[in-house]
């Protein structure tokens, strides 16, 4: 590969989140209210509306999940029609969703103190697992969530998760300017290990034998070992 512009397709305006899967790219407008499925061989686009302010998006089960103002939006993947919302209640942040060989997770933070209402495993698919921040101890009922302690003072102050990654047999959550840590989640013993970063932390993927961080304002990447959590590279990129 040659990290070179191969093809530059028109969607609209403002992109502002992206996925792929079977072939295709699915591209989020929180601004246009749209999701356009791009065919990068065919090069056609088409457009899907009927989303308030699309923000994430994860692949799982043959379906585009995505997040937006008020709800769990789902779209057939090979047919791009729109299925039934999940109703969610959210932060002001909102949440982010990530899916891999652990299912769907959805993570919220931020002052979203109580379970989704109507939503289930079922209404996921049965791939859905949700992921909150809550103040008080987990109640029996929320055997399908990982508890993430909250940090109460002011030098570590949640406000909103600013993405999600699933991989290496956990679900990683990048945390935002004030929480400066990724955190790893175990989908067996539903247990968060906390990794404190450098700084202040954007988004999250997985691969190459890594936890690759990317940080909002120090232009650079920060590498996590998955077995240690450590830190064990900064490599700068502006």
């Amino acid at each position: 590969t040659t990290g070179e512009v191969k093809q530059t397709i028109r969607v609209g305006d403002r992109p502002t989140s992206v996925t792929t899967g079977s072939g295709v790219v699915w591209i989020a407008s929180s601004s246009a209210n749209t999701i356009w499925r791009v065919d990068p061989r065919s090069g056609a686009v088409r457009a899907v509306t009927g989303l308030k302010e699309p923000r994430d998006m994860a692949i799982a089960a043959d379906d585009v999940y995505v997040v937006t103002r008020d709800a769990i939006g789902r779209i057939d993947e090979k047919t791009a029609a729109l299925a039934k919302a999940v109703n969610e209640e959210q932060s002001c942040g909102g949440p982010v969703i990530g899916a891999g060989k652990a299912g769907l997770w959805i993570a919220d933070a931020g002052g979203c103190h109580s379970p989704a209402r109507g939503a289930s495993r079922n209404q996921y698919l049965n791939v859905a697992r949700r992921l909150s921040v809550f103040d008080d101890p987990p109640p029996e009922t929320a055997a399908d969530r990982i508890w993430i302690p909250r940090q109460r003072n002011q030098a570590h102050d949640l406000q909103y998760y600013s993405d999600l990654a699933v991989g290496n047999d956990a679900v990683w959550v990048v945390g935002d300017n004030f929480e400066q840590v990724v955190w790893r989640l175990d989908p067996r013993a539903r247990t968060a290990a906390r990794t404190a970063l450098p700084g202040a932390p954007l988004e999250v993927a997985i691969g190459a034998g890594g936890i690759w961080v990317t940080a909002l304002v120090d232009d650079r990447v920060w590498r996590v070992d998955p077995v240690t959590r450590r830190v064990v590279a900064a490599i700068p990129v502006g």
